[in-house]
């Protein structure tokens, strides 16, 4: 008995539709618009299990279609509609989705695939391809010493990679040597063991994002405030238990993340930071903050998350700021 032969689900589908991008796009459109439906559709990305054998389904579409429309010779066929004509001799084949990881070299949880899809131009396309491809590279070792830190971190110099993502290495320490690479414009070092920053971070003038959530940070130096470009900081998941001072000096920083902390005290000067569009002190041990912040909550738009007894200090503060106003205005009056 003759095996019946499975359709290609391809033949049903318009490629370009399916990546949400012109039939005019040039490559670098599509890998992008590939990277973006990649990080939706990848099964690891997926938490409701119901939808997990979906969307495995869907990535293999989404590796087929790639592998077509990213190769010059494929494509012009199937743009001339003459692609399934002579599909059997590109052997059409199934694609794991762990093939997406492995094609780069580089674990689907990166960052750096987020980053490249949500670039806006072509140069920020550029310096994250060139990050890619220098992260392909890195050492294979689950734990770095200091010498396989500072040994990629000198590569990095040399290349003038001006992003760089280094997780799950177990890094205990950031280096003096960092401030070698002043061209830095975002370091992300999250999901290591990094109990100590060197002051020399601050020569890292250019950058933008540092992301250090889930280490064992208790203090951050003082230096970090002389980061003048910085725009996002996030410490989530440390053992910080106050920010410096310096913390005000950041002029350009929107962004603060310090959920999941030992925070007990916010420094005033966290006022200056006149830029903050959103804070995030959930889950510290904070009794007060700053009241000029819940002033600012009210008037702008700034995203504060705090603990729910903290706004209730808050309001209890609020409501005797009027009390004392009332109070005030009544003496004057009696005079």
């Amino acid at each position: 008995m003759e095996e019946t032969q499975k359709e290609n689900p391809l033949k049903n589908l318009d490629f370009y539709d399916f990546l949400g991008i012109p039939k005019t796009s040039n490559s670098k459109e599509i890998q992008k618009a590939y990277y973006k439906l990649a990080l939706k559709l990848h099964p690891d990305k997926i938490t409701d299990l119901s939808k997990k054998e979906e969307s495995k389904e869907e990535f293999q579409i989404l590796n087929k279609i790639y592998t077509i429309l990213s190769n010059e010779k494929k494509r012009k066929l199937y743009d001339d509609g003459k692609y399934f004509e002579y599909e059997e001799v590109f052997e059409y084949s199934d694609i794991s989705p762990d093939d997406f990881s492995m094609s780069f070299n580089i674990p689907i949880h990166s960052k750096l695939f987020e980053i490249f899809a949500s670039a806006r131009t072509e140069d920020e396309e550029n310096e994250i391809t060139t990050a890619l491809k220098y992260a392909e590279k890195l050492n294979k070792q689950s734990v770095w010493d200091k010498k396989i830190f500072k040994d990629e971190l000198k590569r990095a110099k040399n290349e003038r990679i001006s992003i760089l993502e280094f997780e799950r290495k177990s890094i205990e320490e950031i280096p003096n040597y960092i401030g070698k690479l002043d061209f830095l414009t975002m370091l992300i070092l999250n999901n290591n063991k990094i109990s100590k920053i060197s002051p020399s971070i601050e020569k890292l003038n250019l950058l933008k994002i540092l992301d250090l959530q889930v280490n064992e940070i208790i203090t951050l130096p003082s230096e970090i405030g002389n980061l003048s470009s910085l725009s996002i900081l996030i410490l989530n998941h440390n053992k910080l238990e106050t920010l410096p001072e310096t913390i005000g000096n950041l002029k350009k920083l929107s962004i603060l993340k310090c959920f999941a902390n030992r925070l007990n005290f916010i420094p005033s000067q966290i006022e200056n930071c006149l830029e903050l569009k959103e804070l995030d002190l959930e889950l510290n041990f904070l009794k007060d903050i700053p009241w000029s912040l819940f002033e600012r909550k009210k008037k702008h738009k700034f995203k504060l998350i705090v603990d729910k007894f903290v706004r209730r200090n808050f309001s209890l503060k609020g409501k005797e700021g009027k009390k004392g106003d009332s109070v005030k205005k009544k003496m004057k009056m009696e005079k």
